[in-house]
């Protein structure tokens, strides 16, 4: 696993790490390209307590929103019922 993937994973910055690993006498002449053997990776989990084996860092997919299903209105068959007609108010002379 590349360097630029473990600080992701274990929330530090570059510098640290490099740091840390030139301490294990890693070759870190590639910066964050440089590749770190999996015993190593076990260790800097350990040191910052996070579950090994890594998750690989997948993008969060937000799920498709479906709308729900709406039914079609269907006429009913009802009787038309015939609306009272209304009387015009006649104005007071």
């Amino acid at each position: 696993m590349k360097v630029k993937e473990l600080v992701t994973i274990l929330n530090v910055s570059v510098d640290e790490l490099l740091e840390l690993l030139e301490n294990v006498d890693v070759d870190i002449t590639d910066g964050v390209e440089t590749e770190v053997e999996k015993e190593v990776e076990k260790k800097l989990a350990k040191l910052y307590g996070v579950p090994y084996p890594f998750k690989a860092a997948k993008p969060k997919v937000e799920p498709k929103k479906v709308a729900p299903k709406q039914e079609e209105a269907k006429p009913k068959a009802e009787p038309k019922k015939e609306a009272p007609k209304q009387e015009e108010a006649k104005p007071k002379q």
